[in-house]
C-alpha cells in the first residue's frame, strides 16, 4: 500500500463547517473580486486543524486585476500573529476566493506561495461557492493537493 505524504506527513486539514460557511459568506461579499484571510490552528500528527478565521482586506493596487489577484498588507500579517499567538494557535496558511475560475493555484498563487502553508482555495460566482480546494506548496515540488474533512 503506498503512503501519502505532503510535507511533514501533512494529508489533511480539519474545519468546521461553521468556519467554512462564515469563510463562504465573506467570500461572497467580496465577489467579483478575490477575498482573502488567515488560517489559524493547530498543527496535529496527520495534518492541519483550523480553530479560527481572520478576514482581511485585499489590497492588490489595480482595483480591475482584484478578479484575479490578493494582496495581504503586511500589518494585517502582524495583526493575525498576534492574534493567533493570544489565541495559543499559529498561521498555518491562507485562505482565498478565485471568482468565476476554478479552485485550482493560478500562476500567481505559485509565484507569491510560501512553503508549509496550506492555501484554502475557493471557486465563487454569482450564484455560490462551486467548489473548494487545499493546496500545500512544497519548494521545488509546488502545489500538493490535500484532502479537506469537515467537522460538524
Amino acid at each position: 500500500m503506498h503512503e501519502r505524504k505532503v510535507l511533514g506527513g501533512i494529508v489533511v486539514v480539519v474545519i468546521k463547517k461553521e468556519l467554512i460557511d462564515f469563510l463562504v459568506d465573506a467570500l461572497l461579499k467580496c465577489y467579483p473580486y478575490e477575498g482573502c484571510g488567515f488560517l489559524l490552528g493547530k498543527k496535529n500528527q496527520n495534518g492541519l486543524e483550523i480553530f479560527s478565521i481572520y478576514p482581511v482586506e485585499n489590497v492588490w493596487s489595480n482595483l480591475e486585476e482584484r478578479k484575479r489577484r490578493f494582496a495581504i498588507d503586511p500589518r494585517d500579517y502582524l495583526k493575525a500573529e498576534k492574534t493567533s499567538a493570544e489565541l495559543g494557535l499559529e498561521i498555518l496558511g491562507i485562505y482565498h476566493s478565485h471568482p468565476d475560475y476554478p479552485a485550482t493555484p493560478s500562476s500567481f498563487d505559485a509565484d507569491y506561495a510560501w512553503e508549509g502553508y496550506v492555501y484554502l482555495i475557493f471557486s465563487i460566482a454569482t450564484d455560490g461557492v462551486k467548489d473548494c480546494r487545499a493546496y500545500i506548496w512544497v519548494n521545488g515540488e509546488g502545489f500538493k493537493e490535500v484532502e479537506i474533512k469537515m467537522n460538524p
